[in-house]
């Protein structure tokens, strides 16, 4: 009788143990993401940019070609970063993607969709009015602050003084 119990014990053990495991298949495929988007925000140039666009392209092809999801945000950065180069159509069609592949990134989105066409509005053709990725500076027009993004720092840009 301990001997069964013993045995069954041990059988239970095991199930739980390994009778679960599923394989340790990843989610997303990042690819070399961290190091493209590291690489040019710490030296933002047009050739650190079009390695990181590389990047996010070879992101986009794996993960299809392994039948997985494109990681989030992925094809929402492609798509602004083609809004910043003037390909309207194509940075709309990843926009796209993105809210269909993740309906939560609706609100972000239409936040990019409603600024660009504001920037349209005001005759420039390509100005997003959103700034660029990696801008050295990030000024709000209801303040009188800007934040270095480099350093973290907040100076007063005199704006609001009498």
């Amino acid at each position: 009788m301990k001997k069964k119990l013993l045995i069954l014990i041990l059988l239970s053990l095991s199930y739980f143990a390994f009778g679960c495991a599923t394989g340790n298949k990843q989610m997303y495929y990042w690819g070399n993401y961290s190091s493209s988007l590291y690489k040019y925000k710490k030296a933002p140039n047009n050739e650190t940019l079009d390695a990181h666009k590389q990047a996010l392209v070879k992101i986009i092809e794996e993960s299809k070609k392994e039948d997985m999801r494109v990681p989030p945000g992925v094809y929402c950065e492609y798509g602004y970063i083609l809004m910043q180069e003037g390909k309207n159509t194509d940075a709309v069609n990843y926009f796209d993607l993105e809210e269909q592949t993740y309906p939560e990134s609706k609100t972000f989105t239409q936040t990019l969709r409603a600024k660009f066409d504001k920037g349209l509005n005001k005759g420039t053709g390509t100005d997003t009015g959103i700034g660029t990725i990696g801008s050295g500076t990030d000024t709000h027009t209801n303040t009188d602050k800007a934040t270095d993004k480099a350093t973290g720092k907040v100076t007063d840009t005199g704006k609001d003084k009498e």
